[in-house]
Formats: C-alpha cells, sequence, structure tokens
C-alpha cells in the first residue's frame, strides 16, 4: 500500500471517528430552501440546466447563485442515497476527507511526507474547518478546495491544462476559489518547483481565459448580487474587515468559542482606543514579516488570499466559519513548512501536535452536538452572541417550521428589536402575526415600512394580506404591485386572483393565474383554481383544458376528476335535449 493511499485512508478514517455523529443530524437553515425545499436540486434530469440557470440554486428566485457543481453533487446524492439528511452528510464528511488528503498531497509535494501528516490531520480536525463537513450547504467550500488544491498540484507538475480545468471546476462550485491563482504564485515563490519557467507570463494564460469567461459568463449575476442590498458603505466595510481578521487569526489559534453566529457586529465597533491598538497590532505583523525568511511571507500571504473576496463584499455575516475553510487549509500548509524549517522540531513537535489534535478532537465533537438539532444549533449561538438578530432570526424560523407559533413569535419579535427594524426580518415578524390572525398587529409593523422599502415584493405582499378582510380593493392594489416588483410571486397571484373573483371579475381572475403559470407552468393549484374561475366565466371549454392540465401534474385529485365527470354530463344531457 503507497504512502497516500495509507494517508487518505487514515484522514478519512479520523473525519468519521471525529464527525461521524454528524450522520443523525437533520437538515439546517440554508439547507431548506437550496436543498429541501428545492426539488430541483435533486432531480438529476437539471444536470444541464444546472450550468445554465442559477436560479436552479434555490426555491427563491432572488436567492439565485451560480454553483452548478453543487447543484449536481445533491442531485447525484439525491439518486444514489435518496433525500433524506444522512446520504448527504456522507458525502460532506468525506469531501472533507479529501480535502485533507489533497492538502496532504500538497505539503509532501513542497516539503516532506512529514509535513503532509502535519498538514493534513491539522486541517481535518481544525475546529473551525469543521462546519463544511457537518453542514450540508457548505458543501460548496470543500469542493472549491478540493479542485483549488489540485490545480496548485498539476501546476507544480507542469500540467497547466489540467491545472486551469481544475481551477475551472473549482469556480463552478463556488466564485471565491477566483483567488486561486494567486495562491499558486504565493506557493511558488514559498516552495519552487525544479523548473523556474513556470512564473513565465505563458504559464498563466489559460487561468486568465478561466477568469474571463467565468466573468463574463456569471456578469450579470454578480452585477447584481455586489449591487443589491450592501449592509455598509466601503469606510465602514474597511473598519469592519479589520477587526474581523483579527478575531478570524484569535480564532485560528484559539478556536473558541465557535457559532454558526459570531459576536462580531456588522458595523464597525471599534473606538480610537480599539483603532490604536489594531494598528499596532498590523505594525507588529508588519515588523514580524521582514525579519521572517520570505519563504515564510509567502505562505501567510497565501493563506490570506481566501479571505480577501468576502472582506470586500459587504456581507451581512461578517465573520462565517465556513468561509475560513481555504483560509485553515493554507494556514494549516503554512504550518507544515514551518515545522521543516524550523530545526530540533521533530521530537517535542510530534508531542505537541498529538495533544493539539486531541484537543481539537474534543472540541469537534463538541461543535457536533451543537449542530445535532436546529434549535439546539441557534440556542447555542444564541449563547454565543446574545445581541445577535440574525441568531434570533433563525431560531424564530426553526420554531415557525416546527409549528411553534409563539415561540417563534417572541423570537421574532427580539429580533425585530434588536435590528432596529431591518426589513427582512420585521416582514418575518410581520407574517408571523399574520399566521397568527392577528392583522393589526401586522399592519402596524408593515405601513411605516412602504417609505423605507418601497422595492420590497414581500412587503406588499403581506400588507395585502393584513388589509384584505378590511380594504379588499386596497389589498387587490397592493398585491398587482407586489407583482409587477415580482412576476414569478405565485401566492400574490392566487390572492389577487381571488379577491378579483370575490368580486364578480371571474374574467379578469382567470387572466391572473394565466399570467402567473406563464411563470409556473406545473402550478397545480393555478390550474385548479382556474378551472373554477372559467366555469363561473362560463368557459366550460377552459375549464376543461385547465382541469385537464391539472390532473396531468397530479393524477391522484380526486375533485378535479369528479369536476370533469360533471362537465361530461352536462355536455351528454345538453346534446341529448338538441
Amino acid at each position: 500500500m503507497g504512502e497516500s493511499v495509507r494517508a487518505l485512508i487514515v484522514l478519512v478514517v479520523a473525519v468519521f471517528i471525529v464527525h461521524g455523529g454528524a450522520l443523525d443530524d437533520p437538515f439546517h437553515y440554508d439547507d431548506h430552501h437550496s436543498l429541501v425545499n428545492n426539488s430541483a436540486a435533486r432531480d438529476l434530469g437539471n444536470a444541464v440546466g444546472f450550468f445554465g440557470n442559477p436560479q436552479l440554486f434555490s426555491e427563491s428566485p432572488t436567492r439565485a447563485m451560480y454553483r452548478p457543481l453543487v447543484l449536481l453533487s445533491y442531485a447525484v446524492n439525491a439518486a444514489v442515497a435518496g433525500d433524506g439528511p444522512a446520504g448527504f452528510h456522507v458525502v460532506n464528511l468525506i469531501l472533507h476527507a479529501l480535502s485533507g488528503w489533497m492538502l496532504w498531497l500538497l505539503a509532501r509535494a513542497m516539503f516532506s511526507v512529514s509535513a503532509g501528516w502535519v498538514a493534513g490531520l491539522l486541517f481535518v480536525l481544525h475546529p473551525l474547518a469543521a462546519e463544511p463537513a457537518i453542514y450540508i450547504s457548505a458543501r460548496s467550500e470543500s469542493l472549491a478546495l478540493i479542485f483549488a488544491l489540485w490545480s496548485v498540484l498539476a501546476f507544480r507538475r507542469e500540467r497547466g491544462a489540467l491545472s486551469a480545468a481544475m481551477f475551472a471546476l473549482a469556480l463552478l462550485a463556488k466564485s471565491t476559489a477566483i483567488v486561486t491563482p494567486a495562491v499558486i504564485f504565493c506557493l511558488d515563490r514559498a516552495a519552487p518547483g525544479n523548473q523556474r519557467r513556470r512564473t513565465r507570463l505563458a504559464r498563466w494564460t489559460p487561468f486568465l481565459v478561466v477568469v474571463l469567461a467565468y466573468v463574463l459568463g456569471t456578469g450579470r449575476l454578480i452585477g447584481r448580487s455586489l449591487g443589491a442590498g450592501r449592509p455598509r458603505g466601503p469606510g465602514e466595510q474597511f473598519w469592519v474587515t479589520l477587526e474581523a481578521w483579527a478575531y478570524q487569526l484569535r480564532l485560528f489559534v484559539v478556536p473558541h468559542p465557535l457559532s454558526v453566529e459570531h459576536p462580531l457586529p456588522a458595523s464597525p465597533s471599534a473606538g480610537p482606543v480599539d483603532v490604536l491598538v489594531l494598528m499596532a497590532g498590523l505594525s507588529l505583523v508588519a515588523v514580524i514579516a521582514a525579519a521572517s525568511p520570505k519563504r515564510v511571507i509567502w505562505l501567510c500571504l497565501a493563506a490570506i488570499l481566501p479571505l480577501l473576496p468576502p472582506s470586500v463584499i459587504p456581507l451581512n455575516a461578517v465573520v462565517s466559519e465556513h468561509r475560513l475553510y481555504s483560509t485553515v487549509a493554507l494556514a494549516s500548509l503554512a504550518v507544515s513548512g514551518a515545522s521543516v524549517w524550523v530545526g530540533g522540531w521533530r521530537r517535542a513537535g510530534i508531542r505537541v501536535l498529538l495533544v493539539l489534535l486531541l484537543f481539537f478532537a474534543g472540541l469537534d465533537r463538541r461543535r457536533d452536538q451543537a449542530w445535532s438539532a436546529e434549535i439546539r444549533l441557534w440556542r447555542s449561538a444564541i449563547e454565543v452572541a446574545p445581541q445577535n438578530a440574525r441568531a434570533q432570526f433563525f431560531l424564530a424560523d426553526v420554531y415557525r417550521r416546527q409549528g411553534q407559533a409563539e415561540p417563534a413569535l417572541k423570537a421574532f419579535a427580539r429580533a425585530d428589536s434588536l435590528s432596529g427594524g431591518a426589513t427582512d426580518i420585521r416582514l418575518s415578524h410581520a407574517a408571523q402575526l399574520l399566521d397568527l390572525g392577528r392583522t393589526a398587529e401586522a399592519r402596524e409593523l408593515l405601513e411605516p415600512l412602504l417609505a423605507q422599502s418601497p422595492g420590497e415584493p414581500a412587503l406588499f405582499y403581506n400588507l395585502g394580506l393584513a388589509v384584505k378582510e378590511i380594504d379588499p380593493g386596497r389589498a387587490e392594489g397592493l398585491f398587482q404591485q407586489a407583482l409587477t416588483l415580482r412576476p414569478d410571486l405565485r401566492d400574490g397571484a392566487m390572492e389577487l386572483a381571488l379577491l378579483q373573483d370575490a368580486r364578480g371579475a371571474s374574467g379578469q381572475a382567470g387572466r391572473t393565474l394565466e399570467s402567473s403559470l406563464h411563470q409556473s407552468p406545473v402550478w397545480v393549484e393555478a390550474w385548479v383554481n382556474l378551472g373554477f374561475f372559467r366555469i363561473r366565466d362560463g368557459d366550460a371549454r377552459g375549464a376543461r383544458v385547465a382541469w385537464t392540465r391539472a390532473l396531468e401534474l397530479s393524477p391522484e385529485l380526486q375533485v378535479v376528476r369528479d369536476n370533469i365527470r360533471a362537465l361530461d354530463s352536462l355536455e351528454a344531457a345538453g346534446a341529448a335535449r338538441r
């Protein structure tokens, strides 16, 4: 058995020993919109569509992302192991082990076999790298890292075309892999191969082609994501980034406390003293870097590069552990390189490493326990960050999905208060009130948002629900405005059509649903109601067409079969009278 095969087996066993408890874990927050409620992502018949339609990423078109390789992995996963969470968790654990193995191969190629073991084990057992192993939606991180490291290895072996191809696959898993060529450059400087010709400009041409193709192909989607809903401006982002980097460095050295939501605020919290401390810290880093060997500096630069995309783009969550996955991998590589370059480390270093890995394994097991149930996950997040509105919001959403209405309402109210009335949180708060029939309270929350968020379709939809009993005319206008902003809002179309039908405009109601069916042609409920609207409008033939289509989509609908039989009887009676 070769050394590399032995390494793969050890890493897989280590991952399953430490994280095996995750096999019993449920789906978690983003899993619901991107996988559980998104049947398209579990259908291998959409394999080609994944590469051309970003909206297949989620049940909600507003959450579209271009990650076709992730969707393809979901579809294959579901086809082989079914729709339950266990099969998806198995694949995530395997991908995590493969990421560690690719790092082992790279460290061996750059330094030595012993460095490979340091890098591989330190990475797969580091608690800061645990989230992509146990959180299904974070699979994008491990897939991107596997292909990015493969790209680095291929480049070192003078296989430029393969390296560029692996880089392209990494981008198809997650856009943050766009820093891979820069990582290759830094690692090549840290531990150059035998042939220096790889640093010539021609060696980078395939990467430039891949980057241009990716940016041009996804430019519209990327532009929309960069331009919409920025939580802070450039100045704020700069200071938030400094705080986040210092916080994340501490987490790598001392991975505690870990949480799905960290207490770092989404706006700058540093006062004058904090700024001085940050500047002093940066100066110290600069001094240490200047005194370090250049190869150490290049390794550290490579580890920093994956932090750049989420630092440049303002995101609601300032620190997310899964976004640190590649940084933890490259930092582990840097540690392995330093362990080789620092003389006399072996005996003491091995003991320290073993103790550290055992400590990390214990932290991993505790982290897995937090992920064992959705409510436990968000309660633990609130313990770490009690003033974090997002943690309260996601806890409320779990309560809502589990049918615990009153706890959900309390958590939504708490999140609303902590966020200062953020639009998305307030909309969810109001929606929970509507579910409980407390429409007056919902209206009080929603009315002020009309001036604050005039382009939010969900606001007009929810306000329409809140006023339809007391002012159906205004509700129609609100639903129409929601559909103008978002034509594929099916619930808005149905509510509007029902109001139109209620005031005797069945023909208009039918046209509203017809328009919506152009957006969602497999919407069974719309076909069924369209049939009723057609009947009330005196169009028996149109009703038959609508109900026949509903039966084609859902053959078990007995009420529709009965309606069609009633139409047959009426037509037969009419023919007999003639």
